[in-house]
């Protein structure tokens, strides 16, 4: 296993204590957050020379974060898109593309499957399988920062996540050309074989609970339907509802009866959801969270498996159906 630190040089000592998941996985359904890539440093620094650093970072990238504060249980599926890759000189860019580092045209993704999270006395460690090039190779991210961090003004909970990983370039067939395997006259390669990994995760979730409050937050009709689904008669309220054509009214009444636990009327306005936009593929997996939140685990297995059939790297899917099986 590739050990994980701030430092290239530094030995980890292993993780001594695995933090189980929660005894009611329950508690993890529906409660996954985001990456969010654009307010999220995913980058590394590697030796040119043996002196100076060269920096990069990945610009694209998605995952899925499953967290449970009480417990301290985390799971994660991300993917890289590796022609993403900002070193900031594109002629290098373009390089790095190319079959002898990331190969994007072939491999256009990294992924990362994590497999546990476990503790010592001052440390926390992220274990998991990273995949480049075809080739996957267990790992482990030295976590220094996992909390919670209140939400924003859109009502969204926030996570943060800091940690680092030190890896060797060639065991995931990251070569380049020979040129850069050389050994020069200062008895070292043109480019270090080891990488350090470094990650500076922001992650969301929506709180539709605390978005209820605020009307400025909420659609307006979708407000005024969920008003009446207390009221009216079921299978009136449903024709009311399905002449409704405007995916934020549809989208944010089927949240607000999840945050309500009205999960028997949310299948139902999911479902719409999904006939009347069935291009937006991600969000079909709001259907199947709410039939694992009904107790329907089939339905719920079955519904997260056609959206992997259309959609053959959709991380929310992908990450509920490893938790379920």
């Amino acid at each position: 296993m590739f050990a994980c630190s701030q430092n290239r040089q530094q030995t980890l000592q292993p993780a001594s204590e695995l933090i189980a998941p929660p005894k009611k996985l329950e508690t993890l359904f529906g409660n996954d957050f985001i990456l969010d890539d654009q307010h999220s440093y995913l980058g590394f620094r590697i030796k040119y020379f043996g002196s100076a650093d060269v920096r990069g970072r990945f610009d694209k990238f998605k995952g899925i974060v499953m967290y449970d504060s009480m417990s301290g249980f985390l799971s994660t599926t991300a993917l890289i898109q590796t022609n993403s890759i900002n070193t900031g000189e594109k002629r290098r860019d373009e390089d790095l593309k190319e079959e002898s580092w990331f190969g994007s045209d072939k491999y256009p993704y990294i992924k990362f499957e994590s497999s546990g999270i476990s503790t010592n006395k001052d440390s926390l460690f992220l274990s998991g399988n990273l995949s480049i090039k075809g080739i996957t190779q267990p790992v482990q991210i030295r976590l220094e920062k996992l909390r919670l961090s209140g939400r924003d003004w859109a009502g969204n909970d926030q996570l943060e996540i800091t940690g680092s990983c030190t890896l060797n370039r060639k065991d995931f067939g990251i070569k380049g050309e020979g040129f850069w395997n050389e050994i020069m006259e200062n008895g070292i390669s043109q480019l270090e074989d080891n990488v350090l990994i470094e990650l500076e995760i922001h992650a969301r979730k929506s709180n539709y609970t605390f978005r209820s409050e605020r009307p400025d937050l909420i659609d307006s009709l979708a407000l005024v339907l969920l008003k009446q689904s207390e009221t009216m008669d079921p299978e009136l309220w449903m024709q009311t509802v399905n002449k409704v054509q405007a995916f934020n009214t549809v989208y944010d009444l089927g949240q607000l009866l999840m945050s309500r636990k009205n999960y028997e009327a949310a299948v139902d306005i999911f479902k719409l959801e999904s006939q009347l936009f069935p291009e937006r593929i991600n969000d079909q997996n709001h259907l199947c969270v709410t039939y694992l939140l009904k107790g329907e685990r089939e339905m719920a297995i079955g519904c997260f498996r056609q959206v992997m059939e259309k959609d053959s790297v959709n991380v929310r899917a992908s990450q509920y159906l490893r938790i379920l099986n």
